[in-house]
């Protein structure tokens, strides 16, 4: 289900709808976190896709410091 939501924000951002894709990057990454906790690669590579889209909206500094909580 992430998987395919994920994809989803992937193709919202494609299209220039960052701030859809934004949803869809924080909802797959909540739903796998709930799923394989914070370590799962899977986590990894959403926040990633997340952090694209916020650094596009301007919005970078609020992703750096939630996945630095989720590093520790």
């Amino acid at each position: 289900m992430a998987n395919r939501v994920n994809n989803l924000g992937g193709v919202l951002e494609a299209l220039g709808d960052l701030e859809g894709a934004r949803r869809h990057f924080e909802r797959a990454l909540k739903i796998d976190e709930a799923v394989y906790g914070p370590n799962h690669p899977n986590v990894a590579l959403y926040i990633c896709n997340l952090g694209g889209v916020l650094e596009a909206l301007g919005d970078l500094e609020v992703h750096a410091g939630n996945s630095s909580e989720r590093l520790r």
